[in-house]
Protein backbone atom coordinates (compact mmCIF):
# COMPACT_ATOMS: atom_id res chain seq x y z
CA UNK A 1 0.00 0.00 0.00
CA UNK A 2 1.45 3.34 -1.07
CA UNK A 3 -0.57 6.18 0.44
CA UNK A 4 1.87 8.77 -0.92
CA UNK A 5 1.37 7.53 -4.50
CA UNK A 6 -2.40 7.62 -4.02
CA UNK A 7 -2.14 11.23 -2.78
CA UNK A 8 0.21 12.18 -5.63
CA UNK A 9 -2.25 10.82 -8.21
CA UNK A 10 -5.21 12.43 -6.48
CA UNK A 11 -3.51 15.83 -6.14
CA UNK A 12 -2.40 15.74 -9.78
CA UNK A 13 -5.95 14.97 -10.89
CA UNK A 14 -7.26 17.87 -8.79
CA UNK A 15 -4.68 20.19 -10.37
CA UNK A 16 -5.51 18.93 -13.87
CA UNK A 17 -9.20 19.66 -13.27
CA UNK A 18 -8.52 22.96 -11.49
CA UNK A 19 -10.60 21.71 -8.60
CA UNK A 20 -10.19 21.96 -4.85
CA UNK A 21 -10.35 18.96 -2.57
CA UNK A 22 -13.43 20.46 -0.94
CA UNK A 23 -15.25 20.80 -4.28
CA UNK A 24 -14.30 17.28 -5.42
CA UNK A 25 -15.52 15.79 -2.14
CA UNK A 26 -18.73 17.81 -2.33
CA UNK A 27 -19.45 16.67 -5.90
CA UNK A 28 -18.63 13.07 -4.97
CA UNK A 29 -20.82 13.20 -1.89
CA UNK A 30 -18.01 12.11 0.42
CA UNK A 31 -16.45 13.56 3.54
CA UNK A 32 -13.29 15.60 3.21
CA UNK A 33 -11.83 13.21 5.76
CA UNK A 34 -11.64 10.75 2.86
CA UNK A 35 -8.49 12.56 1.74
CA UNK A 36 -7.53 14.32 4.97
CA UNK A 37 -7.02 11.15 6.98
CA UNK A 38 -4.53 9.63 4.52
CA UNK A 39 -2.52 12.86 4.76
CA UNK A 40 -2.69 13.21 8.53
CA UNK A 41 -2.88 9.64 9.76
CA UNK A 42 -1.60 7.62 6.82
CA UNK A 43 -4.83 5.62 6.68
CA UNK A 44 -6.37 4.17 3.55
CA UNK A 45 -9.56 5.86 2.28
CA UNK A 46 -12.56 3.62 1.79
CA UNK A 47 -13.07 2.07 -1.62
CA UNK A 48 -16.48 3.54 -2.43
CA UNK A 49 -15.42 7.10 -1.57
CA UNK A 50 -12.26 6.72 -3.63
CA UNK A 51 -14.26 5.44 -6.60
CA UNK A 52 -16.71 8.35 -6.30
CA UNK A 53 -13.83 10.85 -6.25
CA UNK A 54 -12.29 9.17 -9.29
CA UNK A 55 -15.53 9.54 -11.22
CA UNK A 56 -15.80 13.23 -10.31
CA UNK A 57 -12.24 13.72 -11.55
CA UNK A 58 -12.86 11.79 -14.76
CA UNK A 59 -10.50 8.97 -13.76
CA UNK A 60 -10.77 5.23 -13.94
CA UNK A 61 -11.27 4.28 -10.26
CA UNK A 62 -8.52 1.65 -10.54
CA UNK A 63 -6.02 4.45 -11.16
CA UNK A 64 -6.59 5.71 -7.60
CA UNK A 65 -7.23 2.32 -6.03
CA UNK A 66 -4.11 0.53 -7.31
CA UNK A 67 -1.63 2.38 -5.04
CA UNK A 68 -3.85 1.41 -2.13
CA UNK A 69 -3.30 -2.25 -2.94
CA UNK A 70 -6.67 -2.84 -4.55
CA UNK A 71 -6.49 -4.11 -8.11
CA UNK A 72 -8.91 -5.81 -10.45
CA UNK A 73 -6.72 -8.93 -10.36
CA UNK A 74 -7.01 -9.05 -6.59
CA UNK A 75 -10.80 -8.92 -6.78
CA UNK A 76 -11.05 -11.39 -9.65
CA UNK A 77 -8.75 -13.99 -8.18
CA UNK A 78 -7.02 -16.62 -10.29
CA UNK A 79 -7.99 -16.71 -13.95
CA UNK A 80 -7.34 -20.36 -14.64
CA UNK A 81 -10.86 -21.01 -15.87
CA UNK A 82 -14.02 -19.91 -14.22
CA UNK A 83 -16.08 -16.77 -14.02
CA UNK A 84 -13.17 -14.34 -14.26
CA UNK A 85 -12.36 -15.60 -17.76
CA UNK A 86 -15.57 -13.86 -18.82
CA UNK A 87 -14.42 -10.39 -17.81
CA UNK A 88 -13.11 -8.04 -20.52
CA UNK A 89 -9.40 -7.74 -19.85
CA UNK A 90 -8.36 -4.90 -22.15
CA UNK A 91 -9.62 -2.16 -24.46
CA UNK A 92 -9.94 -4.52 -27.44
CA UNK A 93 -12.16 -6.91 -25.50
CA UNK A 94 -14.27 -4.02 -24.18
CA UNK A 95 -14.64 -2.70 -27.75
CA UNK A 96 -15.83 -6.13 -28.90
CA UNK A 97 -18.36 -6.24 -26.08
CA UNK A 98 -19.61 -2.76 -26.98
CA UNK A 99 -19.96 -3.81 -30.63
CA UNK A 100 -21.82 -6.97 -29.58
CA UNK A 101 -24.29 -4.90 -27.61
CA UNK A 102 -24.88 -2.59 -30.58
CA UNK A 103 -25.73 -5.25 -33.19
CA UNK A 104 -29.08 -6.90 -33.81
CA UNK A 105 -29.98 -10.35 -32.58
CA UNK A 106 -29.94 -11.58 -36.18
CA UNK A 107 -26.38 -10.30 -36.62
CA UNK A 108 -25.38 -11.89 -33.33
CA UNK A 109 -26.61 -15.25 -34.63
CA UNK A 110 -24.52 -14.87 -37.78
CA UNK A 111 -21.50 -13.89 -35.71
CA UNK A 112 -21.96 -16.94 -33.47
CA UNK A 113 -21.90 -19.20 -36.53
CA UNK A 114 -18.77 -17.47 -37.86
CA UNK A 115 -17.02 -17.84 -34.50
CA UNK A 116 -17.93 -21.54 -34.25
CA UNK A 117 -16.56 -22.09 -37.76
CA UNK A 118 -13.36 -20.18 -36.96
CA UNK A 119 -12.84 -22.27 -33.82
CA UNK A 120 -13.40 -25.50 -35.72
CA UNK A 121 -10.80 -24.51 -38.31
CA UNK A 122 -8.38 -23.42 -35.58
CA UNK A 123 -8.85 -26.67 -33.65
CA UNK A 124 -8.19 -28.74 -36.80
CA UNK A 125 -4.98 -26.80 -37.40
CA UNK A 126 -3.80 -27.34 -33.83
CA UNK A 127 -4.40 -31.10 -33.94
Amino acid sequence: MDIQEFLRRYDQALADKGMSNRKACELAGVSEDTTRNPRRKGTRPDIVSTARLAHVLGLDPWYLLAPLGLTLDLLQGPTSGGATDYVAKDDDERALLDAWRDISEEDRGALRVALRNARAVSNRGAA
